[in-house]
């Protein structure tokens, strides 16, 4: 039992989320594949990263 949970908490190895988070940010966002999952968190970490350029420029 102990190796079953060892190998589901290394799934997805995320640096800043554990897969439980992963398994629950999927669900909520109706994501299919891990992958889309990342592809939205670049593209939202990117956008909030401009926003506060812009925001630093006026």
């Amino acid at each position: 039992m102990r190796d079953l949970e060892k190998s589901e908490r290394a799934r997805y190895r995320h640096p800043e989320y554990s897969d439980k988070q992963i398994d629950g940010l999927m669900r909520y966002f109706r994501f299919e594949t891990y992958i889309e999952l990342l592809d939205f968190m670049k593209k939202y970490k990117n956008e909030k990263i401009n926003q506060l350029l812009l925001d630093q420029s006026h």
